[in-house]
């Protein structure tokens, strides 16, 4: 049986939601994994009973990196919950490790102690987008501000690993840009379009521009984390804006608005839980030697027992060794 470790300390709303979403996610029969919460045994000891309740293990760590903190700090922080997580992840004792803490504390820890797969000189942050015919994977949205060339082939190679676990036999990818036209975008772009072309043929669809990544035409899409977490970001606002709009819209239309919207009930309940990012989960650092989760800084319960549904997916799915095989 699988073990996954899970960063008490990390996000907004820690350490009662991580609690909350690993015992959601012990009474769910889709959950086989063990679960194991680090953090500060002092913060954690309201919640002692409960965890011992749903057979949620525990391992101490007195020190927390804040979400504010400067990443690079995080490798001199080695009582930190982030720090002793990838320790136990690199000893063997987890099978993956989760955190909504600190983006770039997490990725150096998952970089430089969990170590990268040879063969990546970057990993990526890969997240899921919801689009018309399921989700495209999009990457890097957050991890590297700035690429180099061989990054952007990294990613694609990666993210074609990642899609296949999805059963998607022959992922097209794209390189997001200002246009679709091969003499658009910054030098490095262009040098990439080239790069893609020549080393994977018919699944490099050429670019793409930030409509593509939720039509469907498109599994795989790369970029920089700059652009990536700026896409990423107001994609998300995008998605609550609709649904506060449609609801402002419903209540202000009057009777038959209402009543249209009682027997629309169970359409709008499916599409807000297709919009809703903590469905997600979150992304994986992928690239790494294990799998690591990075969920969202305010994840709640629901958001943190998505993660773990993603990571114990990882560890079936054997995505550390399908990446591997890919970037090799």
């Amino acid at each position: 049986m699988s073990r996954i470790l899970i960063d008490a300390m990390g996000g907004d709303n820690a350490p009662g939601s991580v609690v909350e979403g690993a015992v959601l996610a012990k009474k769910s029969e889709k959950i086989e994994s063990e679960l194991v919460l680090i953090g500060n045994p002092e913060k954690l000891k309201p919640f002692k009973s409960e965890m011992e309740k749903h057979g949620i293990e525990f391992q101490e760590a007195e020190d927390e990196f804040g979400m504010d903190e400067k990443p690079s700090k995080v490798l001199r922080r080695k009582e930190s919950s982030l720090y002793k997580g990838a320790e136990i992840v690199k000893n063997g004792e987890a099978d993956a490790f989760i955190s909504a803490g600190n983006t770039g504390g997490l990725l150096a820890v998952s970089t430089f102690v969990i170590g990268r797969i040879k063969g990546v000189p970057r990993p990526a942050i890969a997240t899921p987008i919801p689009s018309i015919r399921g989700f495209t994977t999009f990457l890097d949205s957050g991890a590297n501000l700035d690429c180099k060339l061989e990054n952007y082939l990294s990613f694609a190679r990666m993210g074609i690993a990642l899609k296949r676990t999805e059963g998607v036999k022959n992922p097209k990818v794209g390189i997001l840009n200002v246009g679709a036209e091969k003499d658009k975008g910054t030098e490095i772009i262009k040098q990439a379009h080239n790069l893609l072309t020549e080393k994977l043929a018919e699944q490099f669809i050429g670019f793409v521009e930030g409509r593509d990544i939720t039509l469907g035409d498109v599994d795989v899409v790369v970029t920089d984390g700059w652009s990536g977490n700026i896409a990423l970001k107001s994609m998300e606002g995008v998605a609550k804006l609709i649904m506060k709009m449609l609801k402002e819209s419903i209540m202000s239309g009057g009777v038959l608005s209402k009543m249209g919207a009682v027997l629309l009930k169970s359409t709008f309940d499916d599409l807000k839980r297709k919009m809703d990012s903590r469905n997600t989960g979150g992304g994986y650092i992928i690239g790494v030697n294990s799998p690591a989760l990075k969920a969202h800084g305010n994840s709640d319960d629901v958001a943190i027992y998505n993660a773990i549904r993603v990571a114990e997916e990882g560890i079936r799915y054997k995505i550390v060794e399908r990446i591997r095989n890919a970037v090799n």
